[in-house]
């Protein structure tokens, strides 16, 4: 058996640099995806719910129902909102999962 030694290393810019050994690796363009006007529709949607139930802890399961919204589209609106520096908390894995609005 051989051991690989890989390093990847992430520039500020995003851009990101890995070798193999000491020989640098071609590293494919990523795809941003592009979010379009259905999409901030979410995002208000989620925002507008966790304000409602600011004082208490909202599920994804609760979101989806109520806003007909898959898993995948609700975790995506809430780290986009946090991006957009909106403090919410989240709570994985426990009874009492969910989503809170902070502040």
């Amino acid at each position: 058996m051989t051991d690989i030694n890989i390093t990847i290393t992430v520039a500020a810019d995003g851009k990101p640099t890995v070798k193999v050994g000491n020989a640098p690796v071609t590293v494919a363009k990523t795809r941003t995806q592009k979010r379009g006007p259905m999409f901030d529709v979410i995002k208000r949607d989620v925002l507008a719910t966790l304000r409602q139930r600011r004082h208490k802890k909202t599920t994804c399961k609760y979101l989806t129902r109520e806003l007909g919204l898959t898993d995948s589209q609700v975790y995506n609106a809430v780290y986009q909102l946090r991006a957009d520096g909106w403090s919410i908390t989240s709570q994985m894995g426990s009874a009492s999962a969910g989503y809170r609005l902070v502040g």
